[in-house]
């Protein structure tokens, strides 16, 4: 082999060795530069999730409440939207006098008697109904039990499309006013009552089984 042919091979050799070199150093940057941008994903993903999970964790402004007794010969289920206080006026102002009112937060509030009752002088099948009220600033409030009480099913929610040839019975109760206040909206039933709370205003409505 001549020694102008060894240079050649040589020459050769050399470049072969640079090409593969450049091309290794490519690979590993560029896995490099995945494996990072995997990472990185990874952290956004988990940045995002932590944020869901603040959003389920926080407390609706309203929650949904629901109460069961059993009393006698029959049980009183209530389930009411549930607001605060929160330092608002709510008799007359938050809540207008004289004008139906869905005794709660967003969805109409409801009743469920697991047996036939008897409120005022109507008898009450057993089943599900609304419940609704009409403040007064002065003398009795009047409490609505409604067959409407669901937004799908009966076009209601809150006292929205509120239809007063549904009302089971209409009964009028004198209104008591505690000294201490009940932030949170309540509804409970106690032997012969439905009772509701909030604010400094109390109710009692009286039911008994139906014979």
């Amino acid at each position: 082999m001549t020694k102008i042919m060894e240079k050649k091979f040589l020459k050769l050799g050399t470049l072969a060795l640079l090409v593969s070199s450049a091309v290794f150093f490519s690979a590993c940057s560029t896995s490099t530069q995945s494996e990072e941008g995997e990472e990185e994903s990874t952290e956004m993903s988990e940045e995002e999730a932590e944020g869901e999970e603040a959003e389920e964790v926080e407390a609706p402004a309203s929650p949904r409440m629901e109460t069961m007794d059993e009393m006698g010969t029959t049980s009183v289920t209530l389930n009411w939207g549930s607001p605060g206080v929160k330092d608002r006026a709510i008799w007359g102002e938050l809540v207008p006098w004289g004008e139906v009112w869905r005794a709660g937060a967003n969805e109409t509030s409801k009743v469920t008697f697991g047996s036939d009752v008897v409120i005022g002088e109507t008898t009450v099948e057993a089943g599900t109904y609304g419940l609704l009220i009409i403040p007064q600033e002065e003398g009795d409030w009047t409490v609505i039990v409604t067959t409407q009480y669901d937004r799908d099913e009966h076009g209601i929610w809150g006292s929205m499309g509120y239809d007063e040839t549904t009302d089971v019975v209409r009964v009028d109760v004198t209104p008591t006013w505690a000294d201490e206040s009940e932030e949170r909206l309540k509804w409970g039933s106690e032997e012969g009552a439905i009772t509701f709370a909030w604010e400094k205003a109390r109710l009692s409505i009286p039911f008994s089984p139906a014979e």
